[in-house]
């Protein structure tokens, strides 16, 4: 920078800071287009030569001081200081490239707190599939697109198996469970589920029969409603809850047992709290949040209330069960406490409770938050609702009730189901990873121990795949002769070693509720509602609360 050119800098700066009609916001504002010009011209000659710029700092200390000799030019100092090595220390660490962080905040400004979601999503069509971020002061990795997940899921599946410590996480399930458990832990806890689920008929014709039963119900409860507006919340929930309450208590609940809604409650606040601001803020700030109200002390609370549920099923199953002849997941686990010798794997009580809330809280949340959004598509887009019905008059018709073994004979059905998944995406994060050595994807460096957050969206909605992403279109998973479309592409339960454990369970549920549904009824919107596609923020996304009138077929 020439001489000339510092004294008309400091022109600006002693004219800007001496008015005093300016207030002290805007003051603070061009105080900052002032820093950030001269970080411009000087990070580059302190990264090469920092000696030098020391000398450069003192001689902006007194140009700053020489006009004003008071404690904000002082202030000014140390921001441009502080600035400064903020910026050697971004430019240094060889990251990914991603938007500018500042200090302390780091890139919150840029994702904001009204769209949080739809603003990762612009970060990564800027700047690539693999970029990065800063929470606070903490860089992470956000990995968009089908070919990064594969590289680093599927062929680097051994190096990002683990989960990242996280404040909230800790609190809510002290990194116990299915989910956010990583090591050995994990590996066992997962090897035991998918075993014991596996034994229970998931994927098998005895589990089918359960789930009918379930589809019977269901669709005779909402008979009930006659016709008239209802909302399908509960009725859709409830009997997705009691497939899982079958393979895990052994027993479904009636639809309107009290303490079986007090439990979907009690989950669903806490499910809504690791993607919201009050999670976001808690990980930043645990020691404040932890004294403030909030959203968050609810979720907290709701833990506390649900563990005493989990705990009086667990004792009932000490009690009655027989070791020789299990009858749920609670049995079998309860049986690999006494049985297991590696205490690495923590099969204990404690650890049960917890991998009981993972299996029941996204064995429920995620498959009836995708049919609630199925019911809201069939009212919104009518003509795909009436073919649908269609075909499964064709194939079906009403004397009989719909069988896995269908869906090769109903290719629109199935491509309707598909584009349900993939239009509602309501999983728009996985569960954030950790690389477990320095490794690379898409030939950029993602270090060892820094957080890895796949964005599922991104797969769903790449314009390389679906010809119209933005919009709700079966033909996505139909050939031009009208046959299905398996896509690799489609992963909407993740891809690798930590890819759903109840991916299978899932797949049975959303077919047969869902044929069972539209072979029933016909589903129209109240008179005169306008229906939104506005989703809610969890980590599983239904959407909005909506009425609806089931007419019988």
């Amino acid at each position: 920078m020439t001489s000339k050119s510092r004294r008309a800098r400091r022109e600006v700066i002693a004219t800007t800071f001496n008015a005093s009609s300016l207030s002290a916001f805007t003051r603070l504002r061009f105080s900052f287009e002032w820093v950030c010009a001269y970080i411009s011209t000087a990070v580059h000659f302190f990264i090469n030569n920092q000696s030098a710029l020391s000398v450069n700092m003192a001689s902006v200390l007194s140009q700053l001081m020489g006009p004003w000799m008071d404690v904000q030019g002082f202030l000014i100092f140390l921001c441009v200081l502080l600035l400064v090595k903020h910026l050697r220390d971004v430019l240094i660490n060889n990251m990914p490239p991603g938007p500018f962080p500042l200090p302390l905040v780091g890139n919150f400004i840029n994702i904001g707190f009204s769209d949080p979601l739809g603003a990762f999503q612009r970060i990564a069509e800027r700047y690539g599939d693999v970029s990065t971020l800063y929470l606070g002061n903490k860089p992470c990795i956000l990995l968009t697109g089908y070919e990064s997940f594969k590289e680093a899921f599927v062929e680097q599946a051994d190096i990002f198996t683990d989960r990242p410590y996280f404040p909230l996480v800790d609190k809510l399930s002290k990194g116990k469970g299915l989910i956010m458990s990583s090591g050995h832990m994990w590996r066992q806890q997962r090897r035991f589920a998918l075993a014991t689920l596996k034994y229970f008929g998931v994927g098998k014709k005895t589990l089918e029969n359960f789930i009918l039963q379930e589809c019977r119900f269901l669709c005779d409860s909402i008979q009930t409603e006659r016709g008239l507006p209802f909302n399908p919340q509960h009725f859709v929930m409830d009997a997705v809850a009691n497939i899982i309450s079958g393979l895990v208590f052994g027993h479904r609940f009636e639809y309107d047992e009290h303490n079986f809604h007090l439990m979907q409650k009690y989950l669903d606040e806490f499910l809504q709290l690791p993607i919201s601001n009050w999670g976001r803020l808690y990980n930043q700030f645990p020691t404040l949040m932890s004294m403030l109200p909030g959203k968050h002390q609810t979720a907290f609370a709701s833990m506390s209330k649900l563990k005493p549920y989990l705990q009086e099923e667990i004792r009932k199953h000490k009690e009655e069960r027989d070791p020789s002849n299990p009858r749920d997941y609670i049995d079998c686990y309860l049986e690999e406490i006494e049985r297991c010798k590696d205490s690495e794997a923590e099969f204990t009580e404690d650890n049960l409770m917890y991998c009981v809330v993972d299996l029941f809280g996204a064995g429920t949340e995620t498959t009836s938050n995708t049919l609630r959004w199925a019911l809201l598509f069939m009212i919104k887009y009518p003509e795909v609702q009436e073919k649908v019905q269609s075909e499964i008059d064709q194939v079906i018709g009403q004397s009989r009730q719909p069988l896995m073994d269908d869906r090769t004979n109903l290719p629109y059905t199935y491509a309707v189901i598909h584009e349900i998944q993939r239009f509602a995406n309501i999983i728009t994060f996985t569960p954030p990873r950790m690389a477990n050595k320095d490794t690379t994807v898409g030939g950029r460096l993602i270090p060892k121990g820094v957080v890895v957050m796949p964005l599922l969206k991104s797969v769903l909605q790449d314009k390389n795949e679906y010809s119209t992403p933005y919009e709700f279109n079966p033909a996505h998973f139909l050939d031009e002769n009208g046959k299905f479309l398996k896509k690799d592409s489609f992963i909407p339960f993740s891809i690798g070693k930590r890819m759903c454990p109840g991916e299978q369970l899932a797949r049975m549920e959303l077919f047969l509720f869902f044929t069972s549904l539209m072979q029933r009824f016909t589903f129209l919107p109240l008179e005169g509602q306008m229906l939104s596609l506005k989703g809610t923020i969890s980590v599983s996304s239904g959407p909005e609360p909506f009425q609806i009138c089931a007419v019988p077929r």
